[in-house]
């Protein structure tokens, strides 16, 4: 029997320093965000082709390392959903439509037999019983996922997590991705069953942080002087532990397929962490036009309330 890595979808939360000094020490130095390391870009396979049946399977396998996915076709009502969902939060484009299919399994095994599986075709959040998860995924996309921003989404409500991945599941990267969405998953779920005020916090954060809405937050926080810090402060560390997950799940098959420590570290560190990084550094010090662009957005946005 193949040795199983073992799989526990309970997040190693990162310490309870306050938001404010957690952003202090951990906020990316100022640097250009780089492309995802050719070791993890680079597909298991080339040139493949998805079919569009209701159920499929395809295998592949590079340098040692084995994976299985099997996948639904395009047009079911539940992947339409999720991609809708998606295609408004990521400004896609709706003819990209027929790229995407809903992921039922994926499995990874390396050559000494440890392998990586997340079955999502029962009511599973990939591993186990209870909260239901729909993962969608561009597999009309037969490029390597190496731009600097390419990036997953996570939706996550109290009934379902659905997660989207902008690639074809072919790469080491978007595989990696794929453990960090659900790390998030993790990570809110944790909050869900244990700290609700945390989740809605979390929650409120990222509703101002995309809309710079003063309306989403608290009356106590509109008035405090170092909000940006502690809101920036909590998204860094939820982002944190979102890659912490992925990279305890990704640790067996670094050393398959020419993937190195080093490219998983830069993924994380100078791509992933980097962006949020820059982000944030921009928006709590930001130019003068940056200033200026910034105000009219948030001045919009909370008289619309969006």
């Amino acid at each position: 029997m193949p040795e199983r890595e073992q799989q526990h979808f309970e997040p190693e939360l990162s310490s309870k320093l306050d938001p404010k000094a957690y952003l202090e020490q951990h906020l990316e130095p100022k640097r250009e965000g780089i492309a995802t390391p050719e070791g993890l870009s680079a597909p298991l396979a080339e040139n493949v082709e998805y079919t569009d049946d209701p159920f499929n399977k395809l295998e592949v396998t590079r340098d040692g390392l084995s994976l299985e996915i099997v996948y639904g076709e395009s047009a079911t009502y539940k992947v339409m959903r999720a991609v809708e969902s998606y295609l408004s939060f990521a400004q896609t484009k709706e003819s990209e439509f027929a790229e995407w299919r809903q992921l039922y399994s994926l499995k990874l095994r390396n050559e000494k037999g440890q392998q990586l599986d997340l079955d999502f075709s029962a009511n599973t959040n990939g591993v186990e019983k209870g909260k239901p998860t729909t993962v969608v995924f561009r597999a009309g996309v037969n490029r390597p996922t190496n731009a600097t921003k390419s990036t997953g989404a996570l939706r996550h409500t109290v009934t379902e997590d659905r997660i989207f991945i902008p690639g074809n599941l072919l790469s080491p990267g978007d595989i990696l991705l794929l453990l960090h969405e659900l790390g998030h998953a993790a990570v809110l779920n944790k909050y869900q069953e244990n700290d609700e005020r945390k989740l809605v916090q979390v929650y409120r954060y990222l509703a101002y942080v995309r809309t710079l809405n003063h309306k989403r937050l608290n009356g106590d926080e509109e008035s405090d002087p170092d909000i940006n810090e502690k809101i920036f402060g909590t998204l860094l560390q939820e982002e944190r532990d979102a890659w912490a997950f992925a990279i305890k799940k990704f640790k067996p098959f670094i050393g398959s397929a020419k993937i190195t420590r080093e490219a998983v570290l830069a993924l994380v560190h100078e791509k992933a962490l980097q962006s949020y990084s820059n982000t944030f550094r921009t928006m709590l010090g930001p130019t003068l036009g940056e200033k200026i662009r910034l105000k009219i957005v948030s001045y919009i946005n909370t008289l619309l309330n969006a």
